[in-house]
């Protein structure tokens, strides 16, 4: 799904904190995806995931313009703190 699409959807769900949650769930979820179609296996790739997915979500903030750009990773960092440093060692 598009930054356009996620940002209808959220405004369309009333701009609510569920409705970002449920955003940032989504793309999260995006990336089992990606990782399937590309046959990704190495850490690298992974990363490089994650990083089209948090461009997405800066370019869904700058679209809404009430949304920190900066809340994919920090949501990460939040909710799964291992996994947000173990990308961030294989320079996320």
């Amino acid at each position: 799904m598009k930054a356009k699409e996620y940002a209808k959807r959220y405004i369309d769900a009333g701009r609510t904190n569920q409705a970002l949650g449920a955003v940032w769930l989504d793309m999260i979820k995006e990336f089992e995806t990606i990782a399937n179609v590309r046959h990704a296996s190495s850490n690298e790739a992974g990363v490089a995931i994650m990083r089209e997915i948090e461009q997405k979500w800066k370019a869904f903030a700058r679209i809404i313009g009430e949304i920190n750009p900066d809340g994919f990773r920090d949501m990460l960092k939040h909710i799964s703190p291992d996994l947000a440093a173990e990308l961030e060692r294989h320079g996320w």
